[in-house]
């Protein structure tokens, strides 16, 4: 199983002392498998436990710019500033999950479930800044770890084949 999920948002402002706009995009990639185990403990009633794992990949960035009217002597001009900020990082997860499933009828089945997700990741963030009188650059790398407990992680609406 994976996923793929991607979003993008802009977000222009100007009056007539300041021109500000803000642009951002994201996107993720992870591919997942896993084993599940049922028990019934009722004719319509299931218990299910499993895991899942598997690599994933996310990029975020974002840049805003802004221009202020700066009045001089014979002309009007502006000062520019534009920051871009990029983060990518990429890992592994780990999600056990148990949940409950209602059979609705002989096909169909209602269900929920919780789960403890734990990931470790690593990645990189650069950060550029550029403005009216120079340019910087600023970057850093980062490893982490992090273990969630989602009480109640989806709820489902499943066909059986």
């Amino acid at each position: 199983m994976g996923t793929f999920t991607s979003s993008s948002s802009s977000s222009p402002t100007s009056n007539a002392d300041l021109y500000f706009e803000n642009e951002n995009s994201t996107y993720s990639v992870q591919l997942t498998g896993g084993y599940e185990w049922q028990v019934p403990f009722s004719n319509r009633w299931k218990l299910y436990y499993g895991a899942e794992a598997g690599p994933f990949y996310e990029r975020a960035a974002s840049k805003v710019r802004t221009q202020q009217p700066v009045n001089s002597y014979q002309e009007q001009w502006y000062y520019t500033n534009t920051t871009k900020n990029t983060n990518y990082q990429y890992g592994i997860m780990l999600r056990p999950s148990a949940g409950v499933a209602f059979q609705i009828n002989k096909k169909i089945y209602v269900a929920t479930e919780t789960a403890i997700i734990a990931s470790f990741h690593r990645g990189k963030n650069r950060t550029t800044h550029s403005y009216y009188s120079g340019y910087e650059e600023r970057g850093y790398k980062f490893t982490g770890g992090n273990i969630s407990y989602k009480p109640l992680s989806n709820i489902s609406l499943l066909l059986q084949f």
